[in-house]
């Protein structure tokens, strides 16, 4: 396991939560961590928990990092069903998201972060809040029936994971955020650069 190197914003937000006293507690930062496989690439610690929408201050952010030579790459609410949408064979990105909420500590979120894009004809785009890109379960789960098309994202992803009900698969997205669009890995290490430089 390794320690304090991170993808971009990820390590942009722990190095300023290290280094200013306003910002919530960084106490740790590992990559290729000893977390719950699928979003085990960089692992944030905080103490206290990060406040934000939820009913919990988030202790443990757990993150999946997916980066492609091409930003061509396009996605909707079904590839988060398609084991090839994360080059796997076996599990998807929502399968690997309900073994982590399982397995991992309270308290935890879980992130992928990927350079592939939201199509802009696909319902997901609707979900993604722009405060800090969480799947928006106020919308999606709005007590509409299967036919609405929040109703068709719940039964597609629903039964992918077996879930006998909405409230189960709730309690799953309801960690869940999707960074996409995600700027190439030079023009982050240029900022990475920039931001140690100017924070002394």
């Amino acid at each position: 396991m390794g320690r304090a190197r991170l993808p971009g914003a990820i390590l942009l937000d722990s190095r300023v939560g290290l280094r200013d006293p306003e910002q919530h507690f960084v106490v740790e930062v590992s990559y290729e961590a000893d977390g719950p496989k699928g979003f085990d690439d960089v692992v944030v610690r905080y103490s206290p928990g990060k406040s934000g929408r939820r009913s919990f201050a988030v202790e443990v952010a757990h993150h999946q990092v997916k980066f492609h030579v091409s930003q061509e790459g396009r996605f909707g609410y079904k590839e988060l069903t398609n084991p090839d949408f994360i080059h796997a064979t076996r599990f998807s990105i929502l399968e690997r998201l309900k073994e982590a909420v399982e397995k991992a500590p309270t308290n935890s979120t879980f992130t992928l972060v990927t350079t592939d894009r939201i199509r802009d004809d696909d319902d997901l785009r609707k979900l993604i809040t722009s405060k800090d890109r969480s799947i928006n379960v106020e919308i999606l789960f709005d007590g509409t029936t299967d036919r609405s098309w929040t109703g068709k994202i719940r039964k597609c992803w629903r039964e992918h994971l077996k879930l006998s009900s909405d409230e189960e698969l709730k309690t799953i997205v309801d960690t869940f955020h999707i960074v996409e669009g995600h700027r190439s890995l030079e023009e982050m290490r240029d900022e990475v650069n920039f931001t140690s430089v100017a924070s002394g």
